[in-house]
């Protein structure tokens, strides 16, 4: 899993979903109970019980495919971002994210849905969060929380790392952005990942991130992430094409060496959006203007 930034002294809230692991019998669905424990350099926090998502209604009307919003038979909290688990009576079941905050009984998604829904269908809340504190974040470091969830009267038991740092950078590359430089994407994609989200993160963190920190550049020193969005999609073509066996080897190659040219020609002028000292914030509307010009090609 990626490691999540978290800037020092705010009280950022972390967010984890139970994770489905392929052979078990397992079944996710909305927690009954969960705490969190969590280890930073600056302070230490025994297990206590976290914010869980309790939203539970059924769909009113059914939703054909594609459709981004759908009727509910109640109205329930909803959290931009935030996902919620959909499971027909059929025993499909897919996870979908708020596109609003509201509490409403018209569930407003951030991509279309898959497949037609019927009337009954399940909607749960299944996210899991806890607030950090100031002082948990006090100090720049390496940190982590462990998770424990009861659900369906199975304990549950997973770690995410996260670290504390100065700057949290905004990772500019968003679906209309990915979709309008690679427009193959829409039918390579995992039929799940509707709005790109998993592909953009699982990129990021196995194509992108180690090839910056070869070149030893941290990601909390990135002032901003424009002049890299070539490479970000660079990077999504080339974990789409790792595992797609109608590849070469010297399709893989291309791909790779396509990705190490955009990182370097990003890398050709760091003043402006990279700052290694952090001594200073960079001007990041000039970096951006400085980088427009920036295509990717296949």
């Amino acid at each position: 899993m990626s490691r999540q930034l978290v800037q020092r002294g705010q009280t950022q809230t972390l967010v984890t979903y139970p994770v489905v692991r392929p052979g078990e019998d397992f079944v996710l669905d909305q927690p009954s109970a969960a705490t969190a424990a969590v280890e930073t350099e600056a302070a230490d926090t025994a297990a206590a019980a976290c914010t869980r998502d309790t939203a539970s209604t059924v769909v009113n009307i059914g939703a054909s495919e594609g459709d981004t919003s759908i009727t509910l038979l109640a109205a329930i909290a909803q959290v931009r971002g935030r996902r919620l688990l959909l499971r027909a009576t059929s025993g499909e079941q897919f996870m979908v994210r708020c596109a609003l905050t509201q509490t409403s009984a018209t569930l407003n998604l951030s991509s279309p849905i898959p497949m037609a829904l019927p009337q009954y269908t399940a909607v749960r809340g299944v996210a899991i969060s806890r607030a950090l504190t100031a002082l948990e974040t006090a100090q720049d470091g390496p940190a982590k929380v462990q998770w424990t969830a009861t659900i369906s009267g199975q304990v549950l038991e997973w770690t995410e790392a996260f670290e504390v740092v100065r700057r949290v950078p905004r990772w500019e590359l968003d679906e209309d952005e990915l979709t309008r430089r690679f427009p193959e994407v829409l039918a390579l994609r995992e039929r799940n990942d509707l709005a790109l989200d998993e592909l953009r993160d699982a990129a990021l963190e196995e194509e992108l991130l180690p090839r910056l920190r070869a070149r030893k550049i941290r990601e909390a020193d990135i002032v901003s992430t424009w002049p890299l969005v070539p490479a970000h999609v660079a990077a999504c073509a080339l974990f789409l094409m790792r595992g797609n066996s109608k590849r070469t080897k010297e399709d893989r190659d291309e791909a790779r060496s396509d990705l190490e040219q955009k990182i370097d020609l990003a890398l050709a002028d760091v003043d402006g959006w990279y700052d290694s000292s952090q001594d200073e914030e960079a001007d990041v509307d000039d970096a951006r203007a400085d980088f427009t010009s920036l295509g990717y090609s296949r």
